[in-house]
């Protein structure tokens, strides 16, 4: 009978202390996913790189773009009006580069830290001035790189956007007729 309950007494120990291992033990990530729209696209700093360097070479054609903004309007795992800040080196006949910045929602809400890449902007109709030169007036650009949330979101994943826009005439983003813009991944939850 003693052997007994020192048996009932050991079964009941182990299971206490499995208990709350089983109840701390962390919940599996989430999916994360938004899909939304790119509303507009501020100036920002742009400067040709070559115009940096000391030897004043313009050969390259890449330009530094710096504090430009994309707003963007998310619906999903992450709802509301994101900005995206960001700066980067892109080829201004293509407007392929690559690019760093941080997206976010109100002020501190919710943040991502983002590094991505454009790929060169394709022609989808144009028109020929008077002397015959080539004039882009509608190209669609895209973008893909990867995110990790910063501020109010424990999550990581990648993103992938895409717009068609009205080119100003030196090549700059004038007017966004449609667009896209996608943020997958795994989420552990809402934090600091």
């Amino acid at each position: 009978m003693k052997k007994l309950w020192y048996l009932g007494i050991s079964l009941v120990l182990a299971l206490t202390m499995l208990a709350p291992a089983t109840a701390l033990a962390k919940a599996p990530p989430a999916p994360f996913n938004a899909t939304g729209t790119i509303l507009g696209i501020t100036a920002g700093n742009v400067s040709p790189i070559d115009a940096l360097l000391p030897t004043g070479d313009s050969s390259t054609g890449k330009w530094l773009v710096q504090n430009r903004d994309v707003t963007i309007k998310l619906s999903g795992s992450a709802n509301g009006i994101f900005v995206l800040d960001y700066s980067g080196t892109f080829v201004k006949a293509t407007q392929a580069g690559t690019f760093t910045g941080a997206m976010k929602r109100g002020k501190g809400e919710m943040k991502f830290a983002v590094n991505g890449q454009t790929s060169g902007f394709n022609v989808l109709s144009h028109i020929f001035d008077e002397n015959g030169n080539f004039i882009p007036t509608l190209c669609s650009l895209d973008m893909s790189g990867s995110w990790q949330g910063t501020e109010g979101i424990h999550a990581s994943g990648t993103f992938a956007g895409t717009l068609t826009f009205v080119p100003t005439l030196d090549g700059h983003v004038d007017t966004i007729p449609t667009s896209s813009f996608t943020m997958t991944g795994t989420s552990s939850g809402h934090g600091d």
